[in-house]
């Protein structure tokens, strides 16, 4: 290398003022580049440096690259706008997205933990917006998606799909609507709240009806067995409405109260109820009149005008059934 080769050279404020030839070629002093002019161009035209090239394969690149713009990106703005780390995790508006992935590795965040943050989803009024989730990548169609949060343009309404079928719609007036599946509280002692309903003129104390379960229950009783039917029960909030048919007693000498047990669920304290009941051989009726945490106790007045209090065991008739339809409250 013992030749030795020297081009003109100066300032970039030099430069800015001087035309050179055509092929000419200068150096920049200041951005230690090499300047080409075309022989009417002032300033010429500066060659970048190795450095500041962006790889057009592999490579690294780093710094800022000045009023870097392309087709698909235009990025104007004083500070990191978008970060892709090396989990591969994309920030916007935040540096460090891995650091919001630690449950469900979200690989998108949007912002950080302080302000409000958000992702539009826009949509023409003829159509639809939605947020899809697929199994795997398929044709686009309706049927690749396990899941999709579709809000419809043309209805002004929410539609949540599940397994490819929508399973709720939230309508632009508020009705929710529950295509299929039943609407489950999944907390004990939480349901529907009527609360923005007006109030009775009595001590208020609840406004969730928070139960509802129907089914069978066994009556028994304290004595010997019986038979029972139509044995059913329904539970709405804290009132439960029982009937059933009870008959068949084996015990009928017995000189103690017929108690109907099996209540399927506990009565609050002392409460009344009225059923009529037949416990004689014919004719003779009475009602049902006194429920405790023990059951149901028989009431009762024969035929002949005697009065009875509890119905015992041994005045029950041959063909002694007991009918009743009973609601109590329970806690």
């Amino acid at each position: 290398m013992a030749t030795q080769v020297q081009l003109r050279g100066g300032t970039t404020s030099e430069h800015s003022s001087f035309t050179g030839a055509a092929r000419e070629v200068t150096v920049d002093t200041d951005k230690d580049v090499v300047v080409v002019h075309d022989g009417s161009t002032a300033g010429g035209i500066p060659l970048a440096k190795e450095a500041s090239v962006l790889p057009l394969a592999g490579g690294t690149m780093t710094g800022t690259i000045a009023g870097f713009t392309s087709t698909g990106i235009d990025d104007n703005a004083t500070s990191t706008a978008i970060t892709i780390d090396a989990s591969e995790s994309v920030g916007i508006g935040t540096a460090s997205p891995s650091a919001y992935t630690a449950v469900g590795a979200n690989k998108l965040v949007v912002g950080t933990n302080s302000g409000n943050n958000g992702i539009t989803i826009a949509g023409a009024t003829t159509g639809y917006s939605s947020l899809a989730f697929a199994d795997s990548a398929g044709s686009g169609t309706l049927d690749d998606y396990v899941g999709l949060v579709q809000y419809s343009h043309i209805t002004n309404s929410m539609n949540l799909f599940t397994n490819s079928l929508e399973r709720m719609r939230i309508s632009s007036a508020g009705d929710v609507t529950v295509g299929t599946g039943n609407l489950v509280i999944g907390t004990s002692g939480k349901g529907i709240d009527f609360s923005a309903t007006s109030d009775g003129s009595g001590t208020m104390t609840s406004e969730v009806l928070d139960d509802y379960e129907e089914g069978t229950w066994t009556p028994t009783v304290d004595y010997g067995t019986v038979s029972v039917a139509s044995n059913y029960y329904t539970k709405v909030g804290n009132l439960v409405t029982v009937n059933a048919l009870v008959y068949t007693f084996s015990d009928k000498t017995t000189a103690a109260n017929i108690v109907i047990g099996g209540l399927p669920f506990t009565p609050v304290g002392e409460q009344t109820g009225s059923a009529m009941t037949r416990y004689f051989n014919a004719g003779e009726g009475g009602f049902v009149t006194y429920i405790t945490s023990a059951g149901i106790r028989v009431y009762g007045l024969a035929s002949s005008g005697a009065n009875y209090d509890d119905v015992q065991h041994s005045q029950l008739g041959a063909s002694a059934r007991v009918y009743f339809n009973i609601t109590y409250r329970v806690v």
